[in-house]
C-alpha cells in the first residue's frame, strides 16, 4: 500500500521535478523584463561601436588615398586600397564580434555592457537561428517597408515592453 501523500513522488529514488528558472534572468515570477530605457541605451551603444567601426573605414580610406607631393598615381592607389582593405576588416570584425556575443550569450556589446540579453518568452536561451534570422534578418527586410521601423519601435510601450521583433521571434529582453 503507498502511504506517499497525494501529489508526491512515491519513488523516493527519482529525480525530482520542478520548474527550473535561469537564476541569472530569473525573478520570483520568471524572468525580470529590462527597462525601456535600459534597451534605448544598448541599442544606442550598439549604434555608436558600428559607427566607430565605419568611422575607421572612412579615416583610414580618406588618410590613405590622400596624395603627397612626392607620389605618384599608383603609390596613392595601392595606399588606399590596403586603407580600405584594413577599414573594413575592422568593421568585419565588430560585425563578428557582435554576431559571436549573439551565439553564446544572447547579449550585443550594448547589451553585455547594461546587463540585459535575449531569452525566449519562457525564459531559456533563445537560439543563435532565432535571434539572428527572425529579430535581425526579417526585421531589417521588413523595415525596408514604409513605416515598419517605427510601428516596430512604438510597440515598445505596450504593457508588454515587447517590441513587433520580439513578438515574431518570441523572445523578450531580460535582465541579465
Amino acid at each position: 500500500m503507498n502511504t506517499a501523500p497525494a501529489g508526491s513522488n512515491p519513488d523516493p529514488y527519482a529525480a525530482p521535478k520542478t520548474n527550473v528558472w535561469m537564476p541569472e534572468v530569473a525573478g520570483a515570477e520568471g524572468p525580470v523584463k529590462a527597462e525601456r530605457l535600459t534597451r534605448l541605451g544598448a541599442h544606442l551603444l550598439d549604434s555608436l561601436f558600428f559607427f566607430l567601426s565605419l568611422m575607421t573605414l572612412f579615416l583610414t580610406t580618406v588618410l590613405s588615398a590622400a596624395p603627397t607631393d612626392s607620389s605618384d598615381g599608383a603609390e596613392v592607389t595601392g595606399v588606399a586600397v590596403l586603407g580600405i582593405a584594413i577599414g573594413s576588416l575592422l568593421v568585419l570584425a565588430f560585425c563578428i564580434v557582435q554576431l559571436v556575443l549573439l551565439a553564446r550569450s544572447g547579449q550585443t556589446l550594448g547589451k553585455k555592457l547594461l546587463r540585459i540579453r535575449i531569452v525566449r518568452k519562457d525564459g531559456s536561451p533563445a537560439s543563435f537561428g532565432r535571434i539572428f534570422g527572425l529579430r535581425i534578418l526579417l526585421t531589417w527586410v521588413l523595415g525596408l517597408l514604409p513605416l515598419f521601423s517605427l510601428i516596430d519601435f512604438c510597440f515598445i510601450f505596450g504593457e508588454e515592453k515587447r517590441c513587433v521583433h520580439d513578438l515574431i521571434a518570441d523572445t523578450i529582453v531580460v535582465r541579465a
